[in-house]
């Protein structure tokens, strides 16, 4: 039996699909594929609340819209970037997510609530289905090899709040300029 890694279960949906397919077109069950997913997740309110501003600071610098799901959204891409750049060192993207991953080392250090005793605020990052069946596989193998288990959702949460840690501890002093600029230059 195969985990869940997301609310989705891409994995789960992709496996009915291909067993529909050797069945053939007349098979009783039709699985519903979506081209994109809405991934819902919680992060604590604080953090929200220090990404908003920080959105609206990149609004301000930019002069474009920038929201709290394009923020998230960059991040998202971000992180996508590294696991096509490792593709095959599962040990550099297990470490990618487990570095950011503050949640229990904070609980442990006494510093901050675990996430499930704060008030939380619910966001949105929409996901392709390729990559969101790609983002799925690679937890899947990462708790495979190193049995720990991160859903599409956990992932997000992390990249979120690990942004927000690294900007209040002033490691990302030049990140702001980086969005402006990133979010000035059109599409090609």
């Amino acid at each position: 039996m195969t985990n869940i890694y997301s609310d989705y279960d891409i994995i789960g949906s992709e496996l009915e699909y291909l067993e529909e397919k050797g069945r053939g077109f007349f098979s009783k069950k039709r699985t519903k594929i979506y081209k994109e997913y809405p991934f819902r997740f919680d992060i604590p309110s604080k953090d929200y609340l220090k990404a908003k501003v920080f959105c609206s600071d990149v609004e301000e610098l930019s002069e474009y819209k920038f929201s709290i799901d394009d923020f998230i959204t960059i991040l998202y891409d971000d992180f996508m970037r590294n696991v096509r750049r490792h593709c095959g060192d599962l040990q550099k993207l297990f470490k990618l997510i487990s570095s950011r991953d503050k949640r229990l080392k904070l609980l442990t250090e006494g510093k901050q609530k675990h996430l499930k005793d704060e008030f939380v605020v619910e966001v949105c990052c929409t996901i392709q289905r390729e990559d969101a069946l790609k983002f799925e596989v690679l937890l899947m193998d990462i708790e495979e090899i190193y049995n720990v288990y991160y859903s599409v959702e956990d992932v997000l949460e992390i990249l979120v709040c690990d942004f927000i840690y690294e900007l209040n501890t002033g490691n990302l002093k030049s990140i702001m300029s980086k969005i402006v600029k990133h979010w000035n230059t059109p599409d090609e």
